[in-house]
């Protein structure tokens, strides 16, 4: 049986069998669900007994009006009365829910949805699986070999293997307590080719991209990475090649200054402030057509000395006519803390976000298309400015790049697997 008990809460005048819960079926909502391959499976009304937190259900019986609870192995779902009624509930299986994976004590797990009401209770056989690892962000996407890299997700559990391209294992990693955090070691592979590592775990596999400082391909278009794509003007920033920070392999643009407002101000021959590159292709031609939302400019960030006050930003722009001018499309990145010191990070700035300057005035409109930005051929010059840092300061920044973010997220994929 799966309905497996239901017990009263009543009071000496009420009937026992008044307001009874009961639970005739449970189903998937809604949701799809994937084989050990990770292929989606259709369940259609398949009775639901074993699934994965995260998962959307449809619960069917009687009188379930007064719901006040829904429990998986005792951690409560979020419920919304709109989605209640006297014969159904439709509801989310919490991400936390505990299993036998994340529980503290395995054997308080009872593989039971529990629903309870202003009558009473009644539980179901649940059986819940853990959610496959998934990874939100991958700290230095070219970090080099032997360098620790972080990254940054959850449900880091049942971790077995870590593959990089070329099928070469990870051989150190270390998962911190709220498995949402994953420290490995660099290996060594072969550094020509971009690819996608893989997490393996008991419960699934997860995907983040590696080394793309030297590819162009559907989803990354390099923009300059210093070394053999678009080399630097060398002005005013400074060319210095790997052994100046730690962790690079190749050659990287160095920005200092002694803290004025302005870019220009700190760009002297001997103070380079900021980065005047190449004009170089920005986007393929024939992707101006698709959706500005879709794209994003990408970068490494090397942090030597900050003054995090909250007030000084790196500025990427894409110049409209030349660097000096005023004019461009820009957008900002203000480092968080001195925890981001020391260490190459991979940054992310949607293009959505870029925002129009005229005569040094910066608008508030939304860019509305790809060639309002890069123009009808995708070529334009980018500097790279340093403002309202009032301290001294000094950085590297590596591998400015395009990225097609819609077609990186169906890579940045987790698939299930049922052990």
């Amino acid at each position: 049986m799966l309905l497996l008990s239901t017990v009263l809460f009543f009071s000496c005048n009420e009937k026992n069998e008044v307001g009874l819960p009961v639970i005739e079926k449970v189903t998937f909502y809604n949701h799809p669900q994937r084989d050990s391959s990770g292929n989606v499976i259709d369940v259609g009304d398949s009775i639901v007994t074993i699934c994965y937190p995260d998962s959307m259900i449809l619960i069917q019986g009687k009188n379930l009006a007064t719901t006040r609870q829904v429990l998986f192995n005792g951690y409560p779902a979020l419920l919304n009365a709109t989605f209640i009624t006297n014969e159904a509930i439709i509801l989310r299986i919490p991400n936390k829910a505990p299993n036998l994976a994340t529980a503290k004590d395995p054997t308080l797990i009872t593989n039971e949805m529990t629903v309870v009401t202003d009558y009473g209770k009644t539980s179901w056989t649940m059986k819940l699986l853990q959610s496959p690892p998934r990874v939100y962000s991958w700290g230095n996407e070219n970090a080099s070999s032997g360098t620790i890299n972080e990254l940054k997700g959850d449900a880091f559990y049942g971790i077995n293997k870590i593959i990089y391209p070329g099928n070469v294992e990870v051989t150190s990693f270390e998962i911190d307590k709220d498995h949402a955090s994953l420290k490995y070691t660099v290996p060594t592979y072969d550094r020509t080719k971009f690819g996608w590592a893989e997490i393996q775990a008991t419960f699934g596999k997860a995907y983040f991209p590696v080394n793309s400082e030297n590819v162009q391909n559907d989803t990354v278009r390099i923009f300059s990475n210093f070394d053999n794509i678009n080399k630097f003007s060398n002005w005013p920033g400074l060319l210095v090649n790997n052994t100046s920070y730690t962790g690079n392999s190749t050659k990287f643009v160095s920005m200092f200054g002694t803290g004025f407002n302005d870019w220009f101000v700190t760009a002297a021959p001997d103070n380079g402030g900021g980065a005047v590159l190449n004009q170089g292709k920005c986007i393929d031609k024939t992707d101006l057509v698709t959706n500005v939302g879709d794209w994003a400019i990408r970068f490494e960030l090397y942090l030597e000395k900050w003054k995090f006050d909250g007030n000084g930003v790196i500025q990427i722009c894409i110049e409209k006519n030349g660097p000096g001018e005023g004019n461009s499309w820009g957008v900002n990145y203000k480092p968080g803390s001195t925890k981001d010191l020391g260490k190459w990070l991979t940054i992310t700035l949607p293009v959505i976000n870029l925002r129009e300057e005229l005569a040094f005035v910066w608008k508030q409109d939304l860019p509305l298309n790809l060639t309002d930005i890069v123009g009808t051929n995708g070529f334009k010059q980018i500097t790279v400015r340093v403002n309202n840092v009032k301290a001294p300061y000094k950085a590297g920044i590596d591998n400015i790049r395009f990225i097609n973010t819609n077609k990186e997220s169906k890579r940045l994929k987790s698939i299930a697997i049922i052990p």
